[in-house]
């Protein structure tokens, strides 16, 4: 396959992918200064750029698409799909890969993103280019979703047609949450807000009966809900304007049960990124911790692994280890949470044995082959320490 990529069908691109011997993806040599001489490079040559931002020292998802998908030597269709193409891994959240993306005006809700890109001039930034498609996560049809933006489908376009189209209220609501949830993934926050606005804006409900007007205002407290927590949080990271909006959405609705945990997550993470700490650990205490069960204990070790600061690891540290013998079920994920802990603190051996822990205390391969993935990279560090 080669630039004409675009012409081809789906079904064609993934026979052809099928017939290839070759498997795992091939990832385009770069350094810290070279990203821009990539980009021109498939300017030049007509060729599509995908980049992966990634985080595969501690994200379970990323590992999981390096394992299922990327690196996998069974996965031949993504091989082959992107043969042609140049393939980028970038660090979303260490300070360098942080610092190119955001320079290459390049937005992300999460890690794992995958973005595909067509530059079409050198010297352009990413955020000039073409972006064809995003895919969030290790989704289960990674390779069809790829395929079909390798093949020039836009489900943006197709929403947009669908909801012009679409002249009943819900069914129209309903494709707008879907298209502001696409436009964040493609760090369109601004698309994105005025989709959930348009949801959460009144409109006409005559005749709808009681099930129905139920119905439309779930999908309007969902739009008000994703406002701060994916438009504001996950893409402006503005974490005081999604501080702002969770308080709000709080006023407006109280801490209904089931969102109680949705809420404490959110209202802690902003918390957090704005440095206020003690609030965000009060507020995990009060409405998270108060479940008293070994999910949520496991929950604050990975929001102060998370913070990265001094005082929250130690807080992480002493919650996990108290969790960890009154929750016996929860033990493998306590012992990987208290390995990331011990990581970020430079304990690397002690790291190490809590990994090894960890894997020995399951028996689900999705979650061993996730310590496994953050076993090698303690590993690296510790060798390199020891030749350093």
């Amino acid at each position: 396959m080669s630039c004409r990529l675009p012409t081809l069908s789906i079904s064609l691109v993934l026979a052809l992918a099928a017939c290839s011997v070759e498997a795992r993806v091939s990832w385009h040599d770069w350094d810290d200064r070279g990203l821009q001489a990539a980009i021109d490079t498939a300017a030049s040559e007509r060729k599509l750029l995908m980049m992966v931002v990634t985080q595969p020292d501690w994200c379970p998802p990323c590992i999981r698409l390096n394992d299922r998908f990327l690196e996998n030597p069974k996965a031949k269709s993504i091989a082959d799909l992107t043969r042609d193409m140049l393939v980028l891994e970038i660090h979303g959240h260490d300070p360098t890969g942080h610092g190119l993306l955001k320079r290459q005006g390049v937005r992300f809700t999460g890690t794992p993103t995958t973005m595909v890109f067509k530059p079409r001039r050198k010297r352009q930034t990413l955020a000039r280019a073409e972006l064809l498609g995003t895919i969030v996560g290790a989704p289960d049809d990674f390779a069809e979703r790829l395929a079909k933006i390798a093949s020039g489908h836009d489900p943006v376009a197709e929403l947009e047609t669908a909801i012009r189209a679409e002249k009943q209220t819900i069914p129209k609501a309903k494709l707008q949450v879907e298209l502001a949830d696409l436009l964040a993934a493609r760090g369109d926050a601004d698309g994105a807000e005025r989709q959930l606005k348009a949801v959460i804006k009144p409109s006409r409900s005559k005749g709808l009966g009681p099930l129905a007007k139920q119905e439309l205002m779930t999908l309007r407290h969902q739009a008000e809900w994703k406002l701060p927590t994916l438009v504001e949080s996950r893409v402006r990271r503005d974490y005081q304007a999604a501080l702002d909006g969770i308080d709000a959405y709080v006023a407006r609705h109280g801490r209904v049960r089931d969102e109680a945990e949705d809420i404490a997550w959110a209202r802690a993470w902003s918390l957090g990124k704005l440095g206020r700490f003690d609030e965000a650990l009060a507020e995990l205490e009060t409405h998270l911790l108060s479940e008293d069960d070994g999910r949520s204990y496991s929950m604050v070790s990975y929001f102060c692994f998370r913070m990265a600061d001094p005082d929250l690891l130690q807080v992480g540290e002493r919650l996990t280890k108290q969790a960890l013998e009154r929750f016996p079920d929860r033990e493998a994920s306590l012992l990987g949470g208290l390995g990331r802990i011990y990581r970020r603190q430079g304990r690397l051996s002690e790291s190490i044995a809590s990994f090894e822990a960890a894997i020995g205390a399951t028996d689900d391969a999705d979650e061993q082959s996730i310590y496994r993935g953050q076993l090698v990279h303690v590993r690296k560090e510790l060798a390199a320490a020891a030749n350093g």
